[in-house]
């Protein structure tokens, strides 16, 4: 379903859908996601891999949005958005997402507990945002993360030294265009 470059600003009753694998509502006028928006209650299986909500005007998620698609979604693109916060419900019980697409918003605080769900996250992008510090314990679940973005913040340290252990297989690391001064990491 496409729904990009549109004005929409509401977004309700996407459970009508059941088979739809891809839901694009980018360039749209969105500045909530509401609860149980996939969720129909009769306990049929989604399919709904991924969405795409890029350049909209979200700041908030409500509390048990993605209920519904828990398990099937894959992709989560809320880049070049409005959050200034992100919430430790945002993404619970997203067990199964793979990307997560936050660049290009407002953020300057993260909630240690916000990824603690999201086990099989191979891409982060939290580039282009207002990121001053990182909890040392806010990547402690994403075992799978391969691929971490944090260009054009307005970090100056990084001297947690048990923020990146459980990263056994992070092959980028994308710091640029910060105003780090002090940089320790142990050795793992």
């Amino acid at each position: 379903l496409r729904l990009n470059k549109n004005q929409i600003r509401l977004l309700d009753m996407l459970f009508y859908f059941p088979k739809l694998k891809k839901l694009d509502i980018s360039a749209n006028e969105l500045t909530l996601l509401r609860s149980k928006m996939f969720f129909k209650g009769s306990g049929e299986k989604r399919f709904l891999s991924e969405i795409i909500l890029n350049s909209n005007k979200l700041t908030w998620i409500e509390n048990g949005t993605f209920y519904g698609v828990e398990t099937s979604l894959n992709t989560l693109d809320l880049s070049n958005n409005k959050f200034q916060n992100i919430k430790g419900y945002f993404f619970k019980n997203l067990t199964n997402l793979g990307y997560l697409l936050l660049s290009q918003n407002k953020i300057s605080h993260i909630e240690s507990n916000s990824f603690i769900s999201l086990f099989k996250v191979k891409k982060l992008d939290l580039s282009d945002n207002c990121l001053f510090k990182l909890d040392k314990n806010l990547f402690i679940n994403m075992k799978n993360l391969r691929v971490l973005n944090l260009n054009l913040n307005f970090i100056k340290s990084i001297d947690e030294k048990n923020l990146f252990i459980s990263q056994k297989f992070l092959s980028e690391l994308h710091l640029e265009s910060n105003l780090i001064d002090k940089f320790i990491i142990i050795d793992r």
